[in-house]
């Protein structure tokens, strides 16, 4: 299971105020083979100094990149050129994981294009305001081709931060 390594891409723009909770949900999984990658967007306020800050302390892999400023979609390809590993995530800087979600996609699924766990809304002060299964069901059917194609369409909804994508089948098919 741990031979399975996921990478996470969390672009960051002006986010010094949420950036460092983003950061410490990917270190703190209880499935250890992660990676951490951060690409500085530009950013114009002190984000810069509180990541490097952050990164002094954690015991994963990581890599940071400053760019200028380029949108969220450069970002996220820059990121995805520095991934090392099987599977990735793309985690805004204002989200977080739940410390044990790669352990529990990984202990259900050896084999897959495309999982997706679902989300909370959650308020500043720790509140579930809602959950995907409010508004969404889950899909079990789909491969990550088919997938791909229906949230293109708008036809589901798959938030970047609540799912893992196989990195072979999106370089396979020339994503971005």
């Amino acid at each position: 299971m741990e031979g399975i390594k996921i990478s996470v891409i969390i672009p960051v723009y002006n986010g010094a105020k949420t950036i460092v909770r983003a950061m410490a949900s990917v270190s703190h999984q209880t499935y250890h083979n992660v990676e951490l990658i951060v690409v500085n967007d530009g950013s114009k306020d002190n984000t810069d100094e509180v990541v490097r800050d952050f990164l002094k302390s954690i015991e994963i892999p990581f890599d940071y990149v400053v760019i200028e400023n380029g949108g969220l979609a450069n970002a996220r390809n820059v990121g995805w050129s520095k991934a090392t590993g099987d599977f990735c995530c793309n985690l805004d800087a204002d989200d977080y994981l739940e410390p044990s979600i790669f352990e529990s996609v990984v202990n259900s699924r050896q084999s897959f294009d495309i999982c997706y766990y679902g989300f909370r809304s959650v308020s500043t002060n720790g509140v579930v305001l809602n959950q995907y299964t409010d508004r969404f069901k889950y899909l079990t059917d789909l491969n990550g081709i088919d997938a791909a194609a229906k949230k293109l369409k708008r036809e589901i909804w798959i938030c970047q931060g609540s799912a893992i994508y196989n990195r072979r089948m999106i370089e396979n098919n020339g994503i971005k």
